[in-house]
């Protein structure tokens, strides 16, 4: 396990999860975790896939609870797994080999268990290091999003067409922090949408740019945008969501109304194509109201 972990290139993840799980049916976790360790300290260099799976043991050893989010006391006061998998990303830290990538691989644990404020506080006393890599980049606007500072996450992520390795995913975080009821955002929504999935490889968040472009397109009074986009991602639009697909949960409705708009366009129904699209308008500002921007 020693020589897979610390190899000096990694070219498929295989060969470090079928040692690990070797390892798990003969329960010589807890030894194998400790030797990984110590050879942390000493400044060795984990392959990518190596140093994730010490992460996630970190977590699953103390039986970490996932929460969204977590709490502010557990913030202050995060548990034995937290702590443990804070110090494996220090020790990297410290390490000369030390990269986004691994930086990233531990702010993705933290986010997937909810600790967001982990990952935004790591992120301030990083800033530099964080910012300058695409990974760690993603990791604090996903972060940033999911505790719905939206501000924040705006202006970190609005960045996005500079960078190298953006991937779908990314942007689309980006695009649930823009408001549906400003006309500005409503703009910026269709662009953004529009170059990631024209420009970036599609992933499982794009089903939910197609129908979030398509809902902005009608929303600013766009029917030509509206049909284009019907047009040009017919796949999207036919009113399934498959379960390996992300959507925001506020949208979900748009996988059957979107398909409806397009329908009374087609047939000429104005007035109810008017009502359904005051029905969207409506729904943001009900959701909008005594929150802040």
């Amino acid at each position: 396990m020693q020589r897979i972990f610390y190899a000096e290139a990694e070219s498929s993840a295989w060969p470090a999860d079928y040692a690990w799980g070797a390892l798990k049916k003969a329960q010589f976790t807890d030894r194998a975790y400790q030797e990984a360790r110590r050879s942390l300290e000493k400044q060795l260099r984990p392959t990518p896939q190596a140093f994730s799976i010490l992460c996630s043991h970190a977590l699953e050893n103390a039986k970490t609870e996932k929460m969204i989010p977590q709490s502010l006391w557990a913030s202050w006061f995060p548990d034995r797994g937290v702590k443990e998998l804070q110090s494996l990303l220090e020790l990297a830290d410290r390490s000369p080999w030390i990269d986004g990538a691994y930086r990233a691989i531990a702010l993705d644990r933290l986010n997937k268990v909810g600790h967001y404020r982990l990952v935004i506080n790591y992120w301030k006393k990083h800033k530099a290091e964080v910012e300058s890599d695409v990974a760690t980049w993603a990791q604090t606007g996903r972060a940033l999003a999911s505790l719905r500072r939206k501000s924040e996450a705006r202006k970190m992520m609005s960045s996005w067409h500079g960078r190298r390795g953006v991937a779908m995913w990314m942007v689309a975080n980006y695009v649930g922090c823009l408001s549906a009821l400003w006309p500005s955002d409503l703009k910026e929504i269709i662009a953004t949408s529009g170059d990631a999935l024209r420009d970036l490889p599609h992933d499982h968040c794009a089903r939910y740019l197609a129908h979030v472009k398509a809902e902005a397109c009608a929303l600013l009074g766009d029917e030509q945008g509206l049909r284009g986009t019907w047009n040009q991602y017919p796949s999207y639009f036919d009113c399934r969501e498959n379960s390996n697909e992300w959507f925001e949960d506020r949208r979900r409705p748009l996988l059957s109304d979107i398909p409806m708009l397009v329908r009374f366009l087609q047939q000429g129904q104005v007035g109810l194509y008017r009502r359904t699209v005051w029905r969207l308008r409506w729904r943001h500002i009900s959701k909008s109201l005594g929150t802040r921007r």
